[in-house]
Order: structure tokens, then C-alpha cells, then sequence
């Protein structure tokens, strides 16, 4: 459905007549508030760039992939909040972004420091995407929080919208305590745009002290980053030293240059064929 008006009742009523519906795809609409995910037979729901204030997964047991993304702000303090209800196969959910949506789990709102029990995890979420600045404070304690609602986590997608900051983050990232992904889980990690900050290199150190089941571990260039030789240069220097470094596993360390950068699609994403929708 592109650019497309639609009330809350029709909305619910065309998903009530549609009992074998398994892809719904909303591009540029004007939904309603909140938009309410009750459906026996969809495997896979895209959000994009439609206005909304709250999607909720009110009765969805056969959905395995959920995206929003880039839902436009209605204001510089509008958020934009995700309820999980029901939906015992979910594996796939993203881009979810710090600085703007916030996460409901049950009856449980995620908060800053909230840390898990039975009921503020969803334990089948697989792969996993964020968007997030790395330089401000409030955004990656957000993340900590966030990343341990989803324990199982195999595949991480982290895609960096940092500024360039002198602002250092290293002394949060030594303080951290267990996040379960990361520690026991995680496999797989991209980090998208990459602009060789010290923000986001602490960030990477904090990985690989803690993911002692990484296997994969890919960095992509921005491609701003590389417009001066020096940052190139000192950049590239640091990920090479990083490499380097103890790992507390077998992990191998690739570092991709901007045409690798992910080609983004709604087919691509909606099509289940495709085990890992984020991967470039």
C-alpha cells in the first residue's frame, strides 16, 4: 500500500478479511494511532516512512519479521512506540532507533536501566538492526538496555550515525555489565558507516572483550570518511591495531569499503527467502 490514508477500523477490517495475507508492505501512508497488528497469517510487516506514533503486535503468532523505518518525527520529542504482544515467532525486527522509538514488552515499558526478567524479553529474535550515535550518552544506554531484551540474539546490524565528537565513551563501555547476546550468542555483527570516531572505536573494543562467540565481524566504511588520505590513513591504522587485539574468540575482522554499504530494498526485505534482510 503506497501513499495511502487509512482509519484505524478499516485498517483492522482489511486484516480481518484478508485471512491468508502473509506480506503487508505500507509506504508513505497516513496511518492510524495506533496501528494494531491482529492477524492469524502474516509472516512479515514493513512500516516505511508512514507516519505513526505506536505500532503494536497485538495477536500476530505466525510474524516473523517486523521493520519500521524511517517514520517521520511529528516533532522533535515525538516518539514512536513498538508493542510486542504476541508474536512467538518473531525473529527478525529493525531498524529500531534509540533517539526516538521506545519498546513495550507485554505491559512492560523499556526504560533505561530496566534489566531482564521473563517478562521484558523477547527470546526469539534472532538478527536484530539499530540505528545510533554513538557520541551521545542517552542513545547508547539506551542500546545496553535494549540489547538485553533480545537474548538470543545471532546476527547484530548497527548502523552509525555518529557526528564527528571529542566527546569519549570508553570509560561507559568498561563499565558495562553482561549483556547475554553479546557475551554468549552473538555470531555475526555489521557496523554500517562507519567514520572511524572515537566513540564507535570503544564501542568495537567493548565487543571484542565481550563476544566470546563471535565469528564474523564486518565494518563498513562511510564514505565521507575517506575524503581526507589522512583519516583514511589513521583510520584503517586503528581497525588494523584493533584486529590485533585479543580476542576472546575465533573471529574474523573484515573491513569494506562505501560500495558495500547496504542495498536497502523492499523486496529484498519482505522476501523470506532472504535469511538476513540487513546483510550488504
Amino acid at each position: 500500500m503506497f501513499t495511502t490514508g487509512i482509519s484505524d477500523w478499516d485498517f483492522e477490517n482489511m486484516l480481518a478479511c484478508c485471512p491468508v495475507l502473509e506480506k503487508l508492505v505500507l509506504v508513505l501512508n497516513i496511518m492510524p494511532d495506533p496501528v494494531r497488528l491482529r492477524s492469524r497469517s502474516l509472516r512479515c510487516v514493513l512500516l516505511w516512512m508512514s507516519a505513526v506514533e505506536e505500532v503494536a503486535v497485538v495477536d500476530a503468532p505466525l510474524l516473523e519479521r517486523l521493520f519500521v523505518l524511517e517514520a517521520p518525527r511529528l516533532g522533535d520529542e515525538s516518539i514512536v512506540m513498538i508493542k510486542i504482544a504476541c508474536a512467538p515467532k518473531l525473529r527478525v525486527l529493525g531498524y529500531f532507533e534509540p533517539r526516538f522509538h521506545r519498546l513495550q514488552i507485554g505491559d512492560n515499558v523499556i526504560k533505561p536501566g530496566t534489566m531482564p526478567s521473563p517478562s521484558t524479553v523477547v527470546p526469539g529474535v534472532k538478527i536484530l538492526a539499530f540505528k545510533v550515535n554513538f557520541g551521545v550518552l542517552k542513545e547508547i544506554k539506551m542500546l545496553v538496555t535494549l540489547l538485553r531484551c533480545f537474548p538470543n540474539i545471532e546476527t547484530l546490524h548497527i548502523e552509525s550515525l555518529t557526528e564527528p565528537t571529542e566527546r569519549e565513551r570508553a570509560k561507559f563501555w568498561h563499565e558495562v555489565s553482561t549483556v547475554e547476546c553479546i557475551e554468549s550468542h552473538m555470531k555475526k555483527m555489521v557496523i554500517h558507516e562507519y567514520r572511524g570516531e572515537q566513540c564507535e572505536l570503544e564501542f568495537l573494543r567493548f565487543i571484542s572483550r565481550s563476544a566470546q562467540e563471535l565469528q564474523t565481524l564486518d565494518v563498513l566504511l562511510n564514505r565521507e570518511s575517506l575524503t581526507s588520505v589522512h583519516k583514511a590513513t589513521s583510520m584503517t591504522n586503528r581497525l588494523v591495531d584493533l584486529s590485533r587485539e585479543a580476542w576472546r574468540c575465533d573471529c574474523k575482522m573484515m573491513v569494506l569499503g562505501p560500495k558495500y554499504q547496504n542495498d536497502w530494498s523492499v523486496q529484498k526485505a519482505s522476501d523470506l527467502s532472504v535469511e538476513d534482510p540487513f546483510h550488504w
